[in-house]
């Protein structure tokens, strides 16, 4: 297959970023090169003025002028999209002729601000009443303001559900929420996960090595919940970055919370001597790479089940649920159950990390969707 892969960096070119997707974009690319594909990397950076100038254009009104005739003139067989919020803009989808298929990683699609989430809560309303609702309830100052704006007067056939051939959804709770959606076509969404980028590797971990957060430091992450009611008795380490960083540093003082630079050891070494990963996010998270990631090494997952986290370990078989990471007794009682019988949740993370998530398994789904997509188009085609 001749792919283009389009997506509009949440990092600067040539940097290493803690954005998921971003990781995913690139081992997409490097997995289909690897079996034999032909790949046009059309990926998009955030640096620079012009690129900022670019940022608000795309932001403000969806366009990047000329960008379907570009992709066309490519002759690829199929487009495939991550992130278009940034600098691609969404107006060129009602123009190209080549066949989209739109990987979905949060809830752009049907959210001005991404996340479907408000005050502590999952939040649809931009979708079931107006995508002005993002104004009036204040989300995320301007950017909310810009993307309702866009949607409501600029992008009102919303292009990413309607004029993709196909949608993938990150999680079943994604796609079930996204189908609601009455521009999104019936059949027209599959499901797909993330896969780690971490070689495959057993550690031998031991129970009393300390528990770590990683990941961005925002509130719908959950993470000042989880510092402010954590278990004294027990090490947890937070590896990342983001707004709540000064916050969180001074609600952790006096506590056993601790900060670490964020590490990206091709390896995954510097999770290797803890004893369970902390998932405590509080909005759906399409699909959170960091839990592929603590798989692939045997590290169990102690998480909110709100998240697609209980999708992922499967429903506590790799891991173990918190009911309220506000109550410090609830998280006390999660860890016991996960001591209880730590030799099977350990095995359970990595045998799911070898059979069904392994990058194998995923590059062969992938390849599945993108070339089912490619035969639907060549025989509409070939009809007309």
């Amino acid at each position: 297959m001749r792919i283009i892969v389009l997506h509009d960096s949440f990092s600067e070119e040539g940097k290493v970023g803690l954005s998921g997707e971003d990781q995913i974009v690139q081992l997409e690319i490097d997995l289909l090169l690897a079996r034999g594909h032909e790949v046009i990397d059309m990926r998009r950076y955030s640096s620079g003025l012009p690129r900022s100038l670019k940022h608000f254009q795309a932001h403000a009104i969806g366009k990047s002028f000329r960008l379907s005739r570009v992709l066309d003139d490519l002759e690829a067989d199929i487009i495939h999209c991550y992130n278009l919020n940034l600098r691609s803009g969404y107006s060129w989808l009602s123009n190209v002729k080549t066949p989209v298929v739109s990987s979905l990683h949060n809830f752009r699609s049907i959210c001005p601000i991404a996340i479907s989430w408000k005050d502590g809560e999952l939040c649809f309303r931009c979708r079931d009443i107006s995508n002005l609702q993002a104004i009036s309830n204040r989300c995320s100052g301007v950017y909310g303001t810009l993307g309702a704006i866009r949607r409501t007067f600029f992008d009102r056939n919303n292009s990413v559900l309607s004029n993709s051939s196909r949608i993938i959804a990150t999680s079943s709770k994604m796609a079930v929420e996204i189908s609601k959606h009455p521009q999104t076509s019936v059949g027209s969404i599959s499901v797909l996960g993330s896969v780690s980028r971490f070689p495959k590797r057993f550690v031998r971990r031991r129970v009393g090595g300390g528990f770590v957060y990683m990941g961005r430091f925002a509130p719908e992450k959950g993470v000042m919940e989880l510092v402010k009611n954590w278990v004294d008795s027990e090490s947890l380490v937070l590896i990342g970055s983001g707004p709540m960083e000064s916050q969180l540093k001074e609600v952790a003082k006096g506590k056993n919370v601790h900060f670490r630079t964020p590490n990206f050891s091709l390896g995954g070494e510097f999770l290797d001597e803890f004893e369970a990963l902390v998932f405590p996010s509080t909005w759906l998270e399409g699909s959170p790479l960091v839990i592929y990631e603590a798989m692939s090494l045997s590290l169990p997952v102690l998480y909110n089940p709100i998240s697609a986290a209980s999708e992922i370990l499967e429903d506590g078989l790799a891991g173990v649920p918190v009911l309220d990471f506000g109550l410090s007794q609830e998280v006390e009682k999660s860890i016991s159950v996960l001591r209880s019988d730590y030799d099977s949740f350990q095995s359970n993370s990595f045998r799911l990390s070898e059979s069904k998530y392994s990058q194998e398994n995923w590059i062969k789904s992938l390849e599945g969707i993108l070339s089912s997509v490619i035969l639907e188009s060549n025989s509409t085609k070939h009809s007309n």
